[in-house]
């Protein structure tokens, strides 16, 4: 089992992915730790939902984003990661794993309890997508996902 970090900066807006991590059928990838912010210096108190939701597809476009051992004597990561802009956005299932309501001058850390972890499906092409569901404004949002798998 290794641990990994991914990091990404895109817009805010209305449902669009922030990182989407992907896994395999042969791994679970799992989600523990979740850091938001914004480096946008704030004209307004901008406010942005953002979620944690299943993906059953990957997104076309996006940047392909390279996952940080966080142990450096850990094997590569199997899973992946994108990040926006998506010219086609990943597929979404309907149930939110994790709501996240940030204004634009605050951080935001999750961290999962002891076996909370967000955990997505063990098949191809699937994962877990942080996403900006809508926002006040267009700020920064600057995000880091850790993982194992």
């Amino acid at each position: 089992m290794g641990r990994y970090a991914v990091a990404h900066q895109t817009p805010a807006g209305t449902n669009l992915t922030i990182i989407n991590c992907i896994g395999t059928a042969a791994i679970l990838l799992r989600i523990y730790d979740v850091i938001l912010g914004s480096d946008t210096a704030p004209p307004a108190d901008f406010a942005t939902e953002f979620n944690i939701t299943r993906t059953t597809a990957v997104g076309t476009g996006g940047t392909g984003l390279t996952a940080s051992l966080l142990n450096p004597f850990g094997v590569a990561a199997t899973g992946s990661a994108t990040g926006g802009t998506f010219s086609g956005e990943p597929t979404y299932g309907s149930n939110i794993l994790l709501m996240i309501a940030l204004n634009q001058r605050g951080t935001f850390r999750w961290m999962a309890a002891p076996d909370g972890e967000l955990v997505a499906t063990a098949a191809a092409s699937n994962g877990l997508g942080l996403r900006s569901i809508n926002s006040g404004g267009t700020p920064n949002i600057n995000a880091t996902i850790h993982w194992e798998e």
